[in-house]
């Protein structure tokens, strides 16, 4: 046991929705982790992550060539869910002001944890956690971690986990990611992020955080990684409003 090992902040999150309030979305995944949202129009759009692993399956392939298959099983497996831990701790964390006891977790979601929630003094305002939005323009939907005022400016916010510290230019699919649901939030709620912000905890090591603005060369990354998609996936019901079969959920409901 670690006595005294709470974290927590000296004021409480502010939360403010600023008038945003998604509609619910239902959600559809599959035994391959393929993810559809249908929109309150019937509607099934794919999720953006499905969408930007298109842009990611060669650098995949390479790595599992050269790791070996199980091993990558095994890695990848083992991050998906130390990050789902560290998402679900964060998430109570802003979103009930709740401490963090540190007993609770295996010693690297702990020194995750230690490194991630100082970062989090820069939210002024909470606006938005884990809602699923969506766009008819993109044809896409998906839910972002976090929408918060961050020093001032109104940002999506994405939490990682990482092995070893990145650098910014293998993040674009990030950057690509948050332009994405700022899109989708000016589409359907007249909201106008102006900043991205990826924070990555990382192994051993400090918080990484990468800010940047809302640019037109993020937009473009995620256009290319949809039409490589529509390309590749070429289900019967792609661009259909039939539900297709997989594991049934429902988001912001």
């Amino acid at each position: 046991m670690f006595p005294n090992r709470i974290l927590e902040r000296t004021t409480p999150f502010i939360h403010d929705t600023m008038g945003v309030n998604p509609p619910a979305l239902k959600c559809v995944t599959h035994a391959d982790g393929y993810r559809l949202y249908q929109t309150p129009e019937g509607k099934w759009y794919p999720s953006m992550t499905t969408v930007l692993a298109a842009k990611g399956r060669e650098w995949l392939a390479d790595w599992k060539n050269t790791v070996g298959e199980e091993f990558a099983k095994r890695h990848s497996g083992y991050a998906t869910r130390r990050g789902t831990i560290l998402h679900k701790a964060l998430e109570v964390f802003i979103r009930e002001n709740r401490p963090i006891d540190l007993n609770e977790y295996m010693p690297d979601v702990r020194q995750m944890l230690i490194q991630t929630v100082p970062v989090l003094d820069s939210i002024n305002r909470v606006i938005l956690q884990e809602k699923g939005l969506y766009s008819d323009e993109l044809e896409l939907a998906g839910t972002p971690d976090l929408v918060a005022v961050w020093k001032n400016e109104i940002a999506v916010c994405d939490f990682k986990n990482s092995y070893q510290p990145k650098e910014v230019g293998k993040i674009e699919g990030y950057f690509a990611q948050c332009t994405g649901y700022a899109k989708m939030l000016h589409e359907k709620h007249g909201l106008r992020a102006t900043k991205i912000v990826v924070i990555i905890a990382v192994e051993g090591s400090k918080t990484q955080v990468f800010e940047d603005k809302v640019r037109m060369k993020h937009y473009d990354y995620l256009l290319e990684a949809i039409d490589l998609h529509n390309k590749n996936r070429e289900q019967p019901w792609q661009r259909s409003n039939d539900a297709p079969e997989g594991h049934q959920g429902l988001v912001n409901g």
